[in-house]
């Protein structure tokens, strides 16, 4: 029979669809920053180069410290909500029988909390801690849609943990040091068309109508380090600059297989294919540089700006090894580029009991159009920032906050070998609420 995948013979299809239909995205999700930045007293990320007035500073600028007295707290929980919108438009398995499954929404949320303290040494010397998410990625569609077979559910998360020290140079130049220790978790699946598999060997043809599922986890610690100086020329002026390293982790965990009763006789026909192994990726993180101003323009506003240089070029290319040798080794070129973010904002006190922050960011995607895929379906975005925060005591601060990101529509044609062409649009938003105890002792 003709072979309608376009691949050369039985065993070199099923290979091919055990490494490439989930694998050529495994890694691809260690581009989605989660935006720190986007901190509940850092106005849509504008103010974190320039110093913030909390602990929470020793993430954004370690040398910030030097401007806190004595010792804080500040403890932080988002919740993230990600709503991907696929419409389709003509995807198809192959040319002439099409993806069932239509328009499709995505939506995940996701809890993430942080903790910071800070402790002033002495009049020259402050140290510092943090516990923050710096990337995640939360994406989760149904088991029919259209992109099955390339993606279905897709989770990173980040524990980043960065102790940091700071002092004075001059009584208006502050320096900043710090290690992080990161750990990263992933969690990817989706569906294998075995039907078409089946067919290919000459049985009744069943495409779409006998599907398995391949789960890929993994796991990593490792760690790089981050650094800032702080300048402060007058009591209402501060100019900040700020660098985090990149850092890289090689993922390692089990790739499971679900194969149904009626294609168990694959796995022994293919040397081996879709049965359980370990695998492994490497996931690097971009480097990060940021320059930042503040402006305190009256004693009730002042006016923050940041501009944000994000390495992404290092994703050049994802590897993935398994250690079962019927399932071949990946490589696929992804050549993602560097981008600038651009964030400013305001902040207004009326009292001594309350703060007004609202900011604006705008974040371009790092992923070019042939690259583009339903994991992170990316584009370029627009964040709007708006928060508040009440202090009944001069040492106690409770701040709630509400980040809106939206992105621009973007269309997509992707085809992985044996998982069809997924083309369509895509129309993203993500909400991001917070909620910050702050206590300075």
């Amino acid at each position: 029979m003709t072979n309608p995948l376009g691949c050369k013979g039985l065993a070199v299809c099923l290979s091919l669809l055990g490494s490439g239909v989930l694998l050529a995205d495994s890694a691809i999700a260690g581009g989605f920053s989660y935006a720190p930045e986007a901190n509940p007293t850092n106005p849509a990320g504008s103010q974190g180069a320039a110093g913030l007035d909390d602990a929470s500073a020793v993430f954004y600028n370690p040398a910030a410290l030097m401007r806190l007295e004595g010792s804080q707290i500040f403890i932080r929980q988002d919740l993230t909500i990600n709503r991907p919108k696929f419409k389709d438009n003509g995807s198809e398995l192959f040319p002439g029988v099409p993806l069932s499954g239509g328009d499709a929404s995505g939506s995940a949320e996701v809890l993430v909390p942080s903790f910071s303290a800070s402790y002033r040494i002495s009049e020259d010397v402050a140290i510092g801690a943090s516990i923050d998410a710096p990337f995640g990625l939360a994406t989760l569609y149904s088991d029919d849609w259209p992109g099955r077979y390339q993606a279905i559910e897709t989770r990173l998360s980040t524990i980043n943990i960065n102790p940091a020290i700071a002092a004075n140079v001059t009584d208006d130049l502050a320096v900043g040091i710090g290690v992080n220790l990161q750990y990263a978790d992933a969690v990817l699946t989706n569906a294998i068309d075995f039907g078409s598999l089946i067919a290919l060997g000459g049985a009744p043809p069943v495409p779409q109508q006998l599907d398995g599922q391949l789960k890929l986890q993994g796991d990593d610690w490792s760690w790089g380090w981050n650094a800032g100086i702080l300048y402060e020329p007058t009591d209402t002026t501060r100019i900040g600059l700020a660098y985090r390293s990149a850092i890289s982790h090689d993922l390692s965990g089990p790739a499971d297989f679900t194969v149904p009763e009626a294609a168990a006789g694959l796995s022994v026909a293919t040397g081996g294919a879709f049965t359980d192994t370990e695998a492994s990726a490497r996931l690097d993180f971009p480097d990060i540089l940021s320059f930042g101003v503040y402006q305190q323009l009256t004693p009730q506003l002042a006016m923050t700006g940041q501009v944000d240089w994000q390495n992404w070029s290092r994703f050049s290319d994802l590897s993935v090894d398994f250690d079962n040798p019927a399932q071949p080794d990946t490589t696929e070129p992804q050549n993602w580029h560097d981008t600038f973010r651009f964030a400013v904002g305001a902040i207004y006190q009326p009292s001594n009991q309350w703060t007004i922050r609202a900011g604006v960011a705008y974040d371009p995607s790092p992923v070019e159009d042939a690259f583009l895929n339903p994991r992170i379906p990316s584009s370029d975005s627009i964040g709007l920032d708006l928060g508040a925060t009440y202090r009944p005591t001069n040492n106690l601060g409770l701040t709630a906050r509400w980040y809106n990101v939206f992105f621009t529509d973007r269309e997509i044609e992707r085809t992985v070998p044996n998982a069809g062409t997924l083309a369509g649009e895509y129309n993203t938003h993500v909400d991001v609420f917070s909620f910050v105890l702050d206590w300075k002792f």
